[in-house]
């Protein structure tokens, strides 16, 4: 497999450095020219082809190498360490995809289980390596993307199959087991709630009463889960939100804390400070480091 072959044909339709959309409105590609030090970064529900460079992924007392050739798949909006690593002449490019949760639990039904392997706890990210089939997926997606008519007409087939092969080579075990958990459709109706409703006061009370869960077994299944006990995941979203605002360079601390759901702003200066390394007046990146926050 030519992966710089991939890395060449998406940079031919990157303009400049950070996100670039493309003729599928769910399909993105990303580059950066700067080396980037570990920082948390909320990503959405995707999966990520890192084509050249590499990042290292810190999640849930776990560390994944992202490297060329690799396939992340990461679930619904976790807040990720993310450092990116970049050499001088080689921008880092990725291809990246909106999903949703039941598009990978459907896909890895599909596949069915992978024999030979020992049961591992659900989880909603991994990192897997390319293989050829998934590696010809991407080069016709990418073939897509230069034609946006050919795009219309076979974009969203080749986004199912790069999914299903995704899952197939990758967490399908993983996802498998979250298929037929009985607390993990309570959990993610939970997630969904928190990612829809951040910015509104929410108690882990109230979010497992209206899951039908226990608070001790609500807490314990969330935390298995997605990695983050429900209150920890709920400050992620929260502050990578008001991070992407801030650097959109249009509000300021004091309105962004009061979009993200914060009462104080204060408190929220405080915890920003303690989550990114940085106040919020501090957080004034460059250009490239405004775009580069949406998709670490």
């Amino acid at each position: 497999m030519d992966i710089e072959l991939l890395a060449s044909r998406a940079e031919a339709l990157i303009g400049d450095e950070g996100l670039t959309t493309t003729a599928l409105p769910r399909v993105g590609l990303f580059s950066a020219k700067h080396p980037v030090p570990r920082e948390p970064v909320l990503y959405e529900s995707w999966v990520v082809v890192q084509l050249r460079g590499s990042k290292l992924l810190h999640h849930a007392g776990r560390e994944f190498v992202f490297g060329a050739g690799s396939v992340l798949t990461i679930t619904p909006g976790a807040p990720v360490d993310c450092e990116m690593r970049v050499r001088s002449g080689e921008p880092l490019v990725s291809l990246f995809l909106e999903v949703r949760t039941e598009e990978l639990l459907e896909a890895a039904t599909l596949a069915g289980a992978r024999k030979g392997e020992d049961e591992r706890p659900p989880r909603l990210m991994d990192v897997s390596p390319m293989d050829e089939r998934l590696f010809d997926v991407c080069r016709r997606l990418l073939d897509l993307l230069h034609d946006p008519v050919d795009a219309s007409a076979l974009g969203e087939p080749t986004i199912r199959e790069l999914i299903y092969r995704t899952v197939q080579n990758g967490p399908r075990n993983e996802l498998l087991e979250l298929a037929g958990s009985r607390s993990a459709a309570p959990v993610l109706k939970a997630v969904r709630s928190l990612r829809e409703s951040y910015d509104q006061e929410v108690s882990v009370e109230d979010l497992a009463r209206s899951v039908g869960m226990s608070v001790s077994s609500f807490h314990e299944h969330f935390k298995r889960i997605t990695g983050h006990p429900p209150l920890r995941y709920l400050k992620g979203i929260r502050l990578g939100r008001a991070r992407q605002l801030l650097r959109t360079g249009h509000v300021t601390a004091e309105q962004t804390a009061i979009r993200v759901g914060y009462q104080s702003a204060s408190q929220f200066s405080r915890e920003y400070k303690r989550y990114f390394g940085k106040s919020p007046a501090e957080d004034r990146p460059t250009r490239s480091a405004q775009r580069s926050v949406a998709v670490g």
